[in-house]
């Protein structure tokens, strides 16, 4: 089981988005939004522990745990995980503060692979039909972004429906040109594993 949140800057005109590191066996460079794995003591609030991975892991110190709300549930095929989604507002102190830790920690070179997604249309639609397709992404944070664009009323219900037709069917057209491979978590570390001596 996971949570996963999208971040909003205070007047939801921007995202945050994530690239995941290149050297981790699951989804290694895809782009995802924040979040992470739920412990079995961690089940009994999700809302609780996906406040607390915004707080501890990715160090947004002052965010309150109704900030964090639900937006949908992701089952992810692949990996059989379950994930809870939410969209989370930051204020304005929180942004402020958060986006100089982060121009600090990218000075040092030190900083997570962060983008600031703007959340019009014709950014958003353009980005998923074209740069960022579905094939790029982690399944959980994709569907993420499309909950919490409907969850934060930046589109109808039909407008994710028919976003999400249109880009399974660039990914259907993408897949029968072969230009999609995924390697599993094990394949990937049975290849990369060095055998003892």
């Amino acid at each position: 089981m996971a949570v996963q949140a999208t971040v909003f800057t205070p007047d939801r005109q921007r995202m945050i988005w994530e690239v995941r590191n290149r050297n981790l066996t699951d989804w290694p460079g895809a782009i995802t939004v924040a979040g992470g794995a739920v412990k079995p003591e961690e089940t009994a609030d999700l809302q609780h522990t996906m406040a607390e991975k915004l707080r501890d892991k990715y160090g947004v110190k002052e965010l309150q745990d109704d900030q964090v709300k639900p937006s949908g549930i992701v089952f992810e095929t692949v990996n059989g995980i379950l994930c809870v989604t939410y969209s989370v507002v930051l204020n304005q102190n929180q942004y402020t503060v958060e986006r100089a830790k982060y121009d600090l920690a990218r000075s040092s070179g030190n900083a997570r692979k962060l983008a600031l997604i703007d959340t019009k249309p014709e950014s958003i639609e353009e980005m998923m039909s074209n740069k960022r397709t579905m094939n790029m992404w982690d399944p959980s944070g994709f569907y993420n972004v499309h909950y919490a664009l409907a969850a934060e009323g930046l589109r109808t219900p039909e407008q994710i429906e028919a976003l999400l037709a249109s880009e399974k069917a660039l990914l259907h057209e993408k897949s029968l040109k072969g230009e999609i491979q995924y390697t599993y978590p094990m394949e990937r570390y049975l290849k990369f594993a060095k055998t003892p001596n």
